[in-house]
């Protein structure tokens, strides 16, 4: 993603194509520039970068007719289900948070919010914004439903420190998945 979401969405920069073609990475974006407008539109030369914009009522459409054709299965995914995550904690550094003493769903959701790259990725090369929404949709009901079960807050300060960490990278992800999706993430709940 740009630094400055004013340039697009989305930015891929040409610094490895350069070595591939033997090119300079501002020359590739710009002739990469009108043969990709050619297929998509919003796609501008920005250096060695090019810029990619969503078409915002053209993703709204998409996943508003993808959750209602799913109906009350939208977002549902079986992924992590009966797998082990190991976190390894052998020599815990005490100015960090100790994750060896959280629940293993809330391991299991780390491992989720590690997927949010990789959904991207698959969303992007899909053309399908919906599985952005759907990620985002998932995480929301795996944190709530983990925040209904366990205090963050008035824990010992080694285990509030680890859930409180929990809860703000959640709190990133989805303010990130949201801007990507053209929403604004509520500031208070």
């Amino acid at each position: 993603m740009p630094r400055d979401p004013e340039v697009g969405d989305f930015v891929y920069p040409c610094f490895l194509l350069a070595r591939q073609l033997n090119k300079q990475p501002p020359t590739i974006a710009a002739e990469l520039e009108p043969k990709l407008n050619m297929r998509m539109s919003g796609i501008t030369a920005n250096g060695p970068y090019i810029n990619f914009r969503i078409d915002r009522e053209l993703l709204a459409r998409t996943v508003s007719q993808q959750i209602i054709l799913a109906n009350n299965s939208y977002g549902n995914s079986n992924d992590g289900e009966k797998k082990v995550v190991v976190i390894d904690m052998s020599s815990p550094n005490i100015a960090k948070p100790n994750y060896s003493l959280l629940e293993d769903e809330a391991g299991a959701m780390f491992v989720h919010l590690g997927r949010f790259g990789d959904v991207l990725a698959q969303a992007a090369r899909n053309c399908e914004p919906s599985e952005v929404a759907c990620y985002l949709l998932v995480l929301c009901r795996s944190v709530n439903s983990w925040y209904a079960r366990h205090h963050v807050l008035g824990q010992k300060a080694a285990l509030c420190a680890a859930r409180v960490c929990l809860v703000r990278c959640a709190k990133i992800v989805l303010r990130n998945g949201l801007r990507i999706l053209g929403m604004c993430a509520p500031a208070k709940m």
